[in-house]
């Protein structure tokens, strides 16, 4: 599993997770990844809002207290909805490249090294377009009452 994220300037370094997510490493993520990178993009956590898919690891009540102290706001959002969040699409389009890749890769070492390499020759104004179609999403979830949308 890989962790990463995206704003309309920059994206975040992929992070391999050994396992499955958990809130002790998501907590270490939102220290040592996330928040170096609001602040060298933002210069403060006041300057941004911070959007996660509400998976259990991102909700659990020391995420949240971890979140408070760093001070990330987060975006109110429906649970793990693809709709709502627009990396799902960044992670279908890295997994498109990742495939795409002749002779595959063979192990996990070849893998992270693929995903590395594929996500950062995804243009940035990619990961621009898809945080600017938020507003549009909202609105389709809004109006769609939610059923599925087209994003």
């Amino acid at each position: 599993m890989v962790w990463g994220g995206i704003c309309e300037h920059r994206r975040t370094p992929l992070v391999l997770v050994e396992g499955s997510m958990n809130a002790a490493i998501y907590t270490e993520m939102l220290v040592t990844t996330v928040y170096p990178e609001i602040l060298r993009l933002f210069g403060s956590t006041q300057a941004m809002l911070y959007q996660g898919d509400m998976a259990p690891p991102h909700t659990a009540i020391v995420s949240r207290k971890v979140r408070e102290q760093l001070g990330l706001w987060c975006l109110q959002w429906i649970p793990q909805s693809p709709d709502a969040n627009c990396i799902e699409n960044a992670w279908e389009y890295l997994e498109r490249r990742v495939r795409a890749n002749s002779p595959p890769p063979k192990n996990k070492v070849e893998l992270f090294k693929a995903l590395n390499d594929a996500w950062e020759s995804i243009p940035q104004f990619y990961f621009a377009s898809l945080v600017r179609s938020m507003p549009r999403r909202t609105t389709a979830m809004v109006e769609g009452r939610g059923f599925p949308t087209k994003y």
